[in-house]
């Protein structure tokens, strides 16, 4: 992975900083992404800390953006990442359990620059479809008296990336974002489940439609 960022940050050295890539107002583009989720915040049973139950895991998301102006522009993403609970965790009984969520987020995004290398901060929310998984991700939900473990929840999101434009076309992305998820629900799972914080880390590959260069 250092590797890769390393790389990334040399691409805008090898190909020239001076031109740029400006998006204009109603552009669309397409962008895919992966890297991994890990949780930052949180209890699963009381005091204990879902970070201390869970792996590092996958991240994958697919967005469509709009841009508003040279410096603005919204993004409707899906994205599914899923953390399996660790061998010696408190956690649900199976062969591999997991925390897995299936989301889809609403962002907004602020570039300092209009230059090839643009850093941006983001903000946004989501709809989080969170459940805990005893087999694989996607697989089998656990059942506690009855009770599917699953929900789905609102949720806030905030980050800081970085955007380098390749071409007037496309664009790499290195996208960090804190999740905090609205998930607490003492009917259902009890006092001792908390909201939760993940971070995503995703680089990924942004391509608009029709870009122009200066």
């Amino acid at each position: 992975m250092k590797r890769l960022i390393i790389i990334v940050f040399l691409i805008p050295i090898i190909l020239g900083t001076n031109q740029a890539y400006p998006a204009e107002a109603g552009q669309i583009g397409i962008s895919l992404g992966g890297g991994f989720a890990r949780s930052i915040n949180g209890t699963y049973n009381g005091p204990y800390e879902m970070s201390d139950a869970l792996n590092m895991g996958p991240s994958f998301n697919l967005s469509v953006e709009r841009w508003i102006g040279d410096h603005f522009r919204t993004s409707m993403g899906f994205g599914l990442l899923w953390m399996n609970f660790k061998e010696d965790a408190e956690g649900p009984a199976g062969e591999n359990p997991s925390f897995t969520i299936p989301v889809i987020t609403f962002r907004n995004l602020y570039h300092f620059t209009t230059k090839k290398v643009r850093p941006f901060v983001s903000f946004g929310a989501g709809l989080y479809f969170w459940r805990f998984n005893t087999d694989k991700p996607l697989g089998s939900v656990l059942r506690f008296e009855g009770e599917r473990q699953q929900k789905m929840s609102i949720g806030l999101s905030t980050g800081v990336g970085l955007e380098i434009s390749i071409g007037p076309n496309i664009s790499i992305l290195i996208d960090p974002v804190y999740h905090y998820i609205l998930s607490k629900d003492s009917f259902v799972f009890g006092n001792g489940f908390s909201e939760q914080g993940i971070l995503t880390t995703n680089i990924g590959v942004c391509y608009t439609f029709g870009a122009r260069s200066l």
